[in-house]
Protein backbone atom coordinates (compact mmCIF):
# COMPACT_ATOMS: atom_id res chain seq x y z
CA UNK A 1 0.00 0.00 0.00
CA UNK A 2 1.12 3.65 -0.69
CA UNK A 3 0.07 4.45 2.80
CA UNK A 4 -2.67 7.48 3.96
CA UNK A 5 -2.07 11.21 3.55
CA UNK A 6 1.37 12.65 2.54
CA UNK A 7 2.87 9.25 3.20
CA UNK A 8 6.65 9.01 2.01
CA UNK A 9 9.07 6.50 0.41
CA UNK A 10 12.35 6.81 -1.21
CA UNK A 11 12.73 8.80 -4.48
CA UNK A 12 13.70 4.88 -6.01
CA UNK A 13 10.39 3.58 -4.22
CA UNK A 14 8.44 6.12 -6.14
CA UNK A 15 10.11 5.97 -9.46
CA UNK A 16 9.69 2.06 -9.43
CA UNK A 17 5.93 2.51 -8.61
CA UNK A 18 4.64 5.41 -10.91
CA UNK A 19 6.86 3.07 -13.55
CA UNK A 20 4.89 0.13 -12.34
CA UNK A 21 1.50 2.28 -12.62
CA UNK A 22 2.05 3.75 -16.05
CA UNK A 23 2.45 0.34 -17.63
CA UNK A 24 -0.60 -0.81 -16.45
CA UNK A 25 -2.93 2.25 -16.33
CA UNK A 26 -1.40 4.72 -18.94
CA UNK A 27 -3.95 5.31 -21.77
CA UNK A 28 -1.23 5.47 -24.85
CA UNK A 29 1.07 2.44 -22.38
CA UNK A 30 2.76 1.19 -26.01
CA UNK A 31 4.23 4.50 -26.41
CA UNK A 32 6.39 4.16 -23.20
CA UNK A 33 9.66 2.62 -23.54
CA UNK A 34 10.22 -1.14 -23.37
CA UNK A 35 13.17 -0.64 -21.41
CA UNK A 36 13.53 2.30 -19.27
CA UNK A 37 16.80 3.16 -16.86
CA UNK A 38 15.04 4.99 -13.55
CA UNK A 39 18.74 5.48 -12.19
CA UNK A 40 18.81 8.35 -15.28
CA UNK A 41 15.95 10.41 -13.92
CA UNK A 42 16.08 12.72 -10.86
CA UNK A 43 12.65 11.86 -9.64
CA UNK A 44 9.01 10.89 -10.37
CA UNK A 45 8.57 14.30 -12.51
CA UNK A 46 11.61 13.23 -15.18
CA UNK A 47 10.45 9.91 -15.21
CA UNK A 48 6.94 11.33 -16.56
CA UNK A 49 8.69 13.51 -18.77
CA UNK A 50 11.07 10.86 -20.37
CA UNK A 51 8.29 7.96 -21.02
CA UNK A 52 5.10 9.66 -21.78
CA UNK A 53 3.55 9.89 -25.18
CA UNK A 54 4.42 12.28 -27.94
CA UNK A 55 0.29 12.62 -28.17
CA UNK A 56 0.40 13.73 -24.52
CA UNK A 57 -0.43 17.44 -23.56
CA UNK A 58 -1.77 16.77 -20.36
CA UNK A 59 -0.41 14.18 -17.47
CA UNK A 60 0.95 15.83 -14.53
CA UNK A 61 2.50 15.56 -11.07
CA UNK A 62 1.33 17.37 -7.50
CA UNK A 63 2.49 16.65 -4.36
CA UNK A 64 -0.06 15.58 -2.41
CA UNK A 65 -0.33 18.92 -0.59
CA UNK A 66 -0.89 20.92 -3.87
CA UNK A 67 -3.43 18.20 -4.98
CA UNK A 68 -5.44 18.95 -1.31
CA UNK A 69 -5.01 22.81 -1.58
CA UNK A 70 -6.12 23.18 -5.51
CA UNK A 71 -9.20 20.05 -5.87
CA UNK A 72 -10.43 19.49 -2.27
CA UNK A 73 -9.75 22.62 0.38
CA UNK A 74 -9.70 25.11 -2.97
CA UNK A 75 -7.83 27.43 -1.26
CA UNK A 76 -4.36 29.09 -1.72
CA UNK A 77 -2.47 32.05 -0.62
CA UNK A 78 -2.70 35.13 -2.75
CA UNK A 79 -4.72 38.41 -3.77
CA UNK A 80 -7.30 36.27 -5.30
CA UNK A 81 -7.56 37.16 -9.05
CA UNK A 82 -6.40 35.59 -12.37
CA UNK A 83 -4.53 37.79 -15.25
CA UNK A 84 -3.67 37.63 -18.56
CA UNK A 85 -0.41 39.21 -20.37
CA UNK A 86 -1.13 40.77 -23.55
CA UNK A 87 1.48 42.07 -26.33
CA UNK A 88 3.57 40.97 -23.58
CA UNK A 89 3.29 44.41 -21.78
CA UNK A 90 -0.04 44.51 -20.17
CA UNK A 91 -1.60 43.04 -17.72
CA UNK A 92 -5.64 42.00 -17.67
CA UNK A 93 -7.84 40.66 -14.85
CA UNK A 94 -9.89 37.41 -16.06
CA UNK A 95 -11.79 37.86 -12.89
CA UNK A 96 -11.39 37.75 -8.61
CA UNK A 97 -12.81 35.32 -6.01
CA UNK A 98 -15.21 36.49 -4.18
CA UNK A 99 -14.15 38.15 -0.84
CA UNK A 100 -10.86 37.93 -1.63
CA UNK A 101 -8.15 40.94 -1.32
CA UNK A 102 -8.41 41.88 -4.52
CA UNK A 103 -12.45 42.07 -4.91
CA UNK A 104 -12.54 43.75 -1.81
CA UNK A 105 -10.35 46.20 -3.37
CA UNK A 106 -12.37 46.85 -6.16
CA UNK A 107 -9.94 44.64 -9.04
CA UNK A 108 -13.00 43.31 -11.45
CA UNK A 109 -12.78 41.56 -14.33
CA UNK A 110 -11.46 43.51 -17.49
CA UNK A 111 -9.34 45.98 -14.97
CA UNK A 112 -5.32 46.39 -16.19
CA UNK A 113 -2.96 46.16 -13.29
CA UNK A 114 -0.35 49.13 -14.41
CA UNK A 115 2.24 48.91 -11.57
CA UNK A 116 3.29 46.96 -8.59
CA UNK A 117 4.93 49.06 -5.89
CA UNK A 118 5.60 52.11 -8.25
CA UNK A 119 7.41 49.84 -10.99
CA UNK A 120 4.88 49.91 -14.19
CA UNK A 121 4.17 46.44 -15.19
CA UNK A 122 5.08 46.94 -19.14
CA UNK A 123 9.12 47.36 -17.07
CA UNK A 124 8.20 44.12 -14.62
CA UNK A 125 7.31 42.09 -17.84
CA UNK A 126 10.43 43.09 -20.15
CA UNK A 127 12.52 42.19 -17.52
CA UNK A 128 10.78 38.88 -16.73
CA UNK A 129 10.35 40.07 -12.80
CA UNK A 130 6.20 40.25 -13.04
CA UNK A 131 5.98 37.37 -10.64
CA UNK A 132 8.68 38.02 -8.32
CA UNK A 133 6.93 41.93 -8.06
CA UNK A 134 4.10 39.91 -6.89
CA UNK A 135 5.67 37.59 -4.34
CA UNK A 136 5.07 33.94 -3.78
CA UNK A 137 2.26 31.97 -2.13
CA UNK A 138 2.59 33.20 1.52
CA UNK A 139 -0.13 34.43 3.42
CA UNK A 140 0.76 38.41 4.86
CA UNK A 141 3.37 39.39 1.97
CA UNK A 142 1.79 42.91 1.16
CA UNK A 143 1.68 44.57 -2.46
CA UNK A 144 1.31 48.35 -3.94
CA UNK A 145 -0.84 47.46 -6.67
CA UNK A 146 -2.34 49.90 -9.18
CA UNK A 147 -4.83 49.05 -11.22
CA UNK A 148 -6.81 50.82 -14.42
CA UNK A 149 -10.56 50.20 -15.46
CA UNK A 150 -12.32 50.24 -18.65
CA UNK A 151 -13.70 53.65 -17.62
CA UNK A 152 -10.15 55.27 -17.60
CA UNK A 153 -10.32 55.73 -13.74
CA UNK A 154 -7.11 54.54 -11.60
CA UNK A 155 -6.70 53.08 -8.47
CA UNK A 156 -4.16 52.31 -5.91
CA UNK A 157 -4.01 50.07 -3.23
CA UNK A 158 -1.80 47.58 -0.80
CA UNK A 159 -3.23 44.55 -0.90
CA UNK A 160 -2.37 41.42 1.53
CA UNK A 161 -2.31 37.93 0.70
CA UNK A 162 -4.37 35.68 2.53
CA UNK A 163 -5.99 32.33 1.99
CA UNK A 164 -8.06 32.43 -0.86
CA UNK A 165 -11.18 30.40 -0.84
CA UNK A 166 -11.75 29.58 -4.94
CA UNK A 167 -15.16 29.43 -5.62
CA UNK A 168 -15.88 27.65 -8.99
CA UNK A 169 -18.90 30.28 -10.33
CA UNK A 170 -17.33 33.56 -10.51
CA UNK A 171 -20.35 35.90 -11.86
CA UNK A 172 -24.05 34.87 -12.31
CA UNK A 173 -26.63 37.04 -13.83
CA UNK A 174 -30.10 37.22 -15.65
CA UNK A 175 -29.78 39.73 -18.39
CA UNK A 176 -32.78 40.87 -20.70
CA UNK A 177 -31.65 40.84 -24.39
CA UNK A 178 -34.05 41.38 -27.31
CA UNK A 179 -37.20 40.89 -24.42
CA UNK A 180 -36.20 37.44 -23.16
CA UNK A 181 -34.54 36.59 -20.31
CA UNK A 182 -31.02 35.02 -20.39
CA UNK A 183 -29.60 33.00 -17.41
CA UNK A 184 -25.44 33.82 -17.69
CA UNK A 185 -22.85 32.10 -15.86
CA UNK A 186 -18.92 32.10 -15.54
CA UNK A 187 -17.82 28.41 -14.38
CA UNK A 188 -14.11 28.27 -13.46
CA UNK A 189 -13.25 24.96 -12.45
CA UNK A 190 -14.32 21.56 -11.62
CA UNK A 191 -14.03 20.73 -7.69
CA UNK A 192 -15.33 19.45 -5.10
CA UNK A 193 -17.36 22.75 -4.36
CA UNK A 194 -18.47 23.25 -7.72
CA UNK A 195 -22.09 21.23 -7.03
CA UNK A 196 -22.39 23.57 -4.82
CA UNK A 197 -21.93 26.59 -6.42
CA UNK A 198 -23.90 25.54 -10.01
CA UNK A 199 -26.84 25.39 -7.58
CA UNK A 200 -26.52 28.77 -6.30
CA UNK A 201 -26.14 29.66 -10.22
CA UNK A 202 -29.37 27.90 -11.78
CA UNK A 203 -31.48 28.85 -8.75
CA UNK A 204 -31.64 32.10 -10.01
CA UNK A 205 -32.28 31.03 -13.55
CA UNK A 206 -36.11 29.55 -12.93
CA UNK A 207 -38.01 30.89 -16.37
CA UNK A 208 -35.29 31.51 -18.26
CA UNK A 209 -35.66 31.70 -22.24
CA UNK A 210 -31.58 30.73 -22.65
CA UNK A 211 -28.27 30.25 -20.82
CA UNK A 212 -24.82 31.42 -22.09
CA UNK A 213 -22.22 29.11 -19.73
CA UNK A 214 -18.77 30.66 -20.27
CA UNK A 215 -16.09 28.51 -19.55
CA UNK A 216 -13.46 30.84 -21.17
CA UNK A 217 -10.94 30.25 -18.38
CA UNK A 218 -11.81 26.78 -17.70
CA UNK A 219 -8.83 24.54 -18.23
CA UNK A 220 -11.28 21.41 -16.32
CA UNK A 221 -12.28 19.27 -13.44
CA UNK A 222 -14.39 16.70 -11.72
CA UNK A 223 -16.27 15.03 -15.16
CA UNK A 224 -19.51 14.43 -12.57
CA UNK A 225 -19.78 18.19 -12.52
CA UNK A 226 -19.84 18.75 -15.87
CA UNK A 227 -22.56 16.11 -16.33
CA UNK A 228 -24.57 18.32 -13.59
CA UNK A 229 -24.41 21.64 -15.54
CA UNK A 230 -25.33 19.91 -18.48
CA UNK A 231 -28.27 17.93 -17.09
CA UNK A 232 -29.63 21.14 -14.91
CA UNK A 233 -29.44 23.40 -18.10
CA UNK A 234 -30.95 20.97 -20.76
CA UNK A 235 -33.05 18.64 -17.85
CA UNK A 236 -35.67 16.29 -19.18
CA UNK A 237 -33.58 16.51 -22.81
CA UNK A 238 -30.52 14.89 -21.09
CA UNK A 239 -31.05 13.04 -17.87
CA UNK A 240 -31.15 9.36 -18.00
CA UNK A 241 -29.38 9.24 -21.56
CA UNK A 242 -25.70 8.96 -22.36
CA UNK A 243 -23.01 11.47 -21.09
CA UNK A 244 -20.32 10.19 -21.92
CA UNK A 245 -18.65 6.65 -22.34
CA UNK A 246 -14.83 6.25 -21.04
CA UNK A 247 -12.53 4.14 -22.92
CA UNK A 248 -9.80 2.72 -21.49
CA UNK A 249 -6.78 1.56 -22.76
CA UNK A 250 -6.23 -2.51 -24.20
CA UNK A 251 -5.04 -3.69 -20.89
CA UNK A 252 -8.03 -2.25 -19.23
CA UNK A 253 -11.19 -3.06 -21.63
CA UNK A 254 -12.96 -4.32 -18.67
CA UNK A 255 -12.73 -0.51 -16.95
CA UNK A 256 -14.98 0.86 -19.98
CA UNK A 257 -18.00 2.36 -18.93
CA UNK A 258 -20.80 4.82 -19.88
CA UNK A 259 -22.36 7.58 -18.06
CA UNK A 260 -25.21 8.83 -17.69
CA UNK A 261 -26.70 12.33 -17.71
CA UNK A 262 -27.71 13.59 -14.03
CA UNK A 263 -28.17 15.95 -11.44
CA UNK A 264 -26.09 14.66 -8.73
CA UNK A 265 -25.69 17.83 -6.49
CA UNK A 266 -28.07 19.90 -8.62
CA UNK A 267 -31.78 20.29 -7.93
CA UNK A 268 -33.12 22.89 -10.13
CA UNK A 269 -33.39 21.58 -13.74
CA UNK A 270 -34.45 24.33 -17.00
CA UNK A 271 -35.21 21.56 -19.69
CA UNK A 272 -33.90 24.05 -22.37
CA UNK A 273 -33.57 22.72 -25.89
CA UNK A 274 -30.25 24.92 -26.76
CA UNK A 275 -27.60 26.06 -24.80
CA UNK A 276 -24.69 28.79 -25.62
CA UNK A 277 -21.04 27.85 -24.76
CA UNK A 278 -18.22 30.87 -24.48
CA UNK A 279 -15.20 29.54 -25.23
CA UNK A 280 -11.15 29.90 -25.52
CA UNK A 281 -8.43 27.86 -26.10
CA UNK A 282 -7.88 27.46 -22.41
CA UNK A 283 -11.46 25.66 -22.13
CA UNK A 284 -10.16 22.49 -21.70
CA UNK A 285 -11.25 18.87 -21.14
CA UNK A 286 -14.60 18.66 -18.47
CA UNK A 287 -15.49 22.24 -20.40
CA UNK A 288 -15.44 19.93 -23.42
CA UNK A 289 -17.79 17.52 -22.11
CA UNK A 290 -20.72 19.68 -21.73
CA UNK A 291 -20.39 20.68 -25.10
CA UNK A 292 -19.58 17.75 -26.66
CA UNK A 293 -22.07 15.77 -24.37
CA UNK A 294 -24.90 18.06 -25.10
CA UNK A 295 -24.59 18.17 -29.11
CA UNK A 296 -26.68 14.67 -29.71
CA UNK A 297 -29.85 16.02 -27.90
CA UNK A 298 -29.68 19.81 -27.49
CA UNK A 299 -28.56 22.45 -29.77
CA UNK A 300 -25.28 23.50 -28.83
CA UNK A 301 -24.30 27.19 -30.04
CA UNK A 302 -20.20 27.60 -29.05
CA UNK A 303 -19.11 31.41 -29.08
CA UNK A 304 -15.75 31.85 -29.35
CA UNK A 305 -12.14 30.05 -30.31
CA UNK A 306 -11.51 26.86 -30.67
CA UNK A 307 -10.99 24.88 -27.30
CA UNK A 308 -8.03 23.31 -26.47
CA UNK A 309 -8.92 19.61 -27.33
CA UNK A 310 -8.48 17.11 -24.41
CA UNK A 311 -10.81 14.57 -25.61
CA UNK A 312 -9.20 11.97 -22.87
CA UNK A 313 -9.11 12.19 -18.75
CA UNK A 314 -7.32 11.31 -15.39
CA UNK A 315 -8.04 9.27 -13.02
CA UNK A 316 -5.68 10.53 -9.60
CA UNK A 317 -3.65 8.12 -8.56
CA UNK A 318 -1.40 8.27 -5.16
CA UNK A 319 1.74 7.36 -4.70
CA UNK A 320 3.72 7.97 -1.70
CA UNK A 321 3.42 11.80 -1.26
CA UNK A 322 3.03 12.32 -4.76
CA UNK A 323 -0.89 12.72 -6.48
CA UNK A 324 -0.13 11.47 -10.14
CA UNK A 325 -2.85 12.63 -13.11
CA UNK A 326 -1.59 10.89 -16.11
CA UNK A 327 -4.11 10.27 -18.90
CA UNK A 328 -6.06 6.92 -18.01
CA UNK A 329 -8.70 6.90 -20.58
CA UNK A 330 -10.64 8.64 -23.56
CA UNK A 331 -14.14 10.43 -23.96
CA UNK A 332 -16.67 10.01 -26.32
CA UNK A 333 -20.27 10.95 -26.38
CA UNK A 334 -23.30 9.12 -27.43
CA UNK A 335 -22.79 9.42 -31.18
CA UNK A 336 -19.14 8.09 -30.17
CA UNK A 337 -17.39 11.28 -31.01
CA UNK A 338 -14.36 12.52 -29.28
Amino acid sequence: ADGGFGAQCSVNDQKQRFLDYMRDDYFWVEDIPSNVNLASYADIYAVLEGIRSSDDRFSFVLTEQEYQDRYVNAQYAGFGFSTRVVNNSRVFVNYTFDDSPAANAGISRADEITAIDGVSVATLLANGTYNDALGGPEVGIARELTWRKPSGDEFTDVLTKVEVETNTVLASDVLTVDNKQVGYYVLNSFINRTGNDLNSAYNQFTGVDELVIDVRYNGGGLTRYANQAGAQAAGNNVIGETFVRYLFNSQNQNQNNTELFQLYDGVRQLNLDRVYVLTTAASCSSSELIINSLKPFVDVVVLGSRTCGKPVGQIPEQICDKRTFVVNFETVNANNEG
